[in-house]
């Protein structure tokens, strides 16, 4: 899509929520007879493109609905290890989206010992006895977890988002699974950079131990 874009066979026009998308759509295809596209990512970006895509059907407008994930490049996931291996104070913020790759998530955290705070819909996805447990971040969290946004110089967030309540800094250096505007690097052009293959080319023993710098500890 992006090679027929340079070449002047496709506009794109960015659209901030995908409902909206697939009503432009539709309207296109009312007032132009022709059939226009939308696309979002897979999960709730697709689902947000129901009533849009209803409304098409109701009026017998051809629209096109593409959905779907580009999974992560070789390129993103070393450039996401090399971060992880130069940062001195590397913290992990988990998601409610990483529910499905939590035990790699683990893994990586255990071998390099990064702490993980997770965002509010994430409550209790790491267990509150685990070691490297740090808390929730944002509006409603913990006072731990925001001590290490702001003490900690490298972000790796997996399955979570950007809005206020998360409470994800963002003038950190992120590893993040979309890119975001400000000071940060955005690694992943697509979906997320795979814990476990990040794990994997992130792994050194020199790298294995860091300590908690002066401050609060989660409880117990």
């Amino acid at each position: 899509m992006g090679r027929a874009e340079e070449r002047g066979q496709l506009g794109y026009i960015g659209i901030r929520h995908e409902g909206a998308a697939s009503f432009a759509a539709s309207g296109y295809a009312k007032l132009s007879g022709r059939p226009a596209a939308c696309l979002a990512i897979a999960g709730p970006g697709s689902t947000n493109l129901l009533t849009g895509l209803y409304d098409a059907k109701v009026d017998g407008a051809a629209v096109i609905a593409i959905s779907g994930h580009t999974p992560p490049s070789v390129a993103s996931i070393d450039a996401a290890a090399a971060l992880l291996r130069e940062a001195r104070r590397p913290v992990i913020v988990a998601g409610d989206g990483a529910r499905a790759g939590l035990a790699e998530l683990l893994s990586l955290a255990e071998r390099m010992s990064i702490p993980i705070p997770t965002t509010f819909r994430a409550k209790g996805l790491v267990p509150d006895d685990h070691p490297l447990a740090a808390g929730i971040l944002g509006r409603s969290g913990t006072p731990v977890a925001s001590w290490l946004m702001n003490e900690w110089d490298l972000v790796l967030v997996v399955g979570a988002s950007f809005s206020n309540h998360t409470g994800i800094a963002t003038y950190k250096t992120l590893v993040s699974h979309r890119p975001r505007p400000g000071n940060h690097r955005a690694v992943q052009r697509g979906q997320r950079v795979g814990a476990g293959r990040c794990a994997t080319r992130a792994d050194d023993p020199g790298h294995g131990h860091r300590a908690w710098p002066k401050g609060p500890r989660p409880a117990p």
